[in-house]
């Protein structure tokens, strides 16, 4: 039983480490100074040429664990956001289908968070004690929650390819920088705990009724922005240091990207009324 590795940020100008080898992408087996191009621990083929992968825990998870690679990125991206985008400009592999799965595991975490703030607050409002939470419609209206805030997120991160237009690098090398961009989303699983405890414990300020007070509603805007202002400083910096390309180009990327998250959370509204709208002629013609 091997204890798990301590979280590692690395350098680009940094020796790797033993974390970060040259590993077997089907067992995650140490390929280093093998003569023969097979993995001796699974028989996996491999190209012992190839460019290594970037020192991104998340592409060694197999080693690493699942959960500690996925902490360990989040704070690489969260924190070291010029030297995560370096490492990816370096000559190693970035795996783009890596970091697909990244955002997509990172924004079904955020969307939890948006169902954890609802149920929450419901719970407040229902009663206290007993929780009272667990019945059919307010688990589908949570789970509801959960699927539209999905949707949106993933339309909203999978930004197009033309931002890249006329840049240093091709558009689908620098791909995965939009998946990875998605790293401060994770926040708002955190910010929704922290709601629902203000929630419960400034009772009367938050909530007055089954109302959210006008203090409550700026309390709640305030921690959902912190993402998504989060995610829209990294993209920035992700673009800037990729690319070293003009504080123009950058400004034009800024005022994009609200604008791209507006339409596609209009997008989901319109999806939404639609089926509202035909679900319930469909129910009405079948006499419910």
């Amino acid at each position: 039983m091997h204890s798990a590795p301590s979280p590692v940020i690395v350098s680009p100008d940094q020796p790797v480490p033993a974390e970060f080898d040259l590993l077997c992408e089907g067992c995650g087996y140490s390929l280093i100074g093998l003569m023969v191009d097979r993995c001796p621990e699974c028989g996996a083929s491999f190209d012992a040429t190839a460019l290594p992968l970037a020192r991104i825990p998340w592409l060694y998870r197999k080693r690493l664990g699942r959960a500690s690679a996925y902490l360990q990125t989040l704070r690489f991206a969260l924190f070291s956001p010029r030297r995560f985008a370096t490492e990816l400009c370096r000559p190693v592999r970035i795996s783009e289908q890596d970091a697909h799965r990244f955002r997509m595991v990172t924004i079904a975490i955020a969307s939890l968070g948006a169902a954890l703030a609802l149920a929450g607050f419901l719970q407040y409002v229902v009663g206290f004690w007993p929780p009272r939470l667990l019945s059919v419609g307010l688990l589908a209206l949570c789970a509801g929650v959960w699927l539209m805030t999905f949707v949106f997120l993933r339309m909203a991160t999978d930004l197009p390819t033309f931002i890249w237009r006329g840049l240093p690098g091709k558009s689908d090398d620098l791909s995965p920088l939009h998946e990875y961009a998605a790293a401060p989303l994770v926040l708002a699983l955190p910010g929704a705990v922290l709601f629902v405890a203000l929630v419960f414990v400034l009772t009367g300020l938050i909530v007055r009724g089954e109302q959210l007070t006008a203090e409550g509603t700026l309390v709640m805007v305030a921690i959902g922005l912190v993402p998504l202002l989060w995610a829209w400083l990294a993209a920035l910096i992700f673009m800037r240091t990729a690319t070293r390309c003009s504080f123009r180009r950058v400004a034009g990327l800024a005022l994009y990207l609200p604008a791209h998250w507006l339409m596609m959370w209009l997008l989901v509204w319109l999806i939404i009324g639609a089926v509202a709208f035909y679900g319930a002629a469909v129910l009405e013609w079948l006499g419910f």
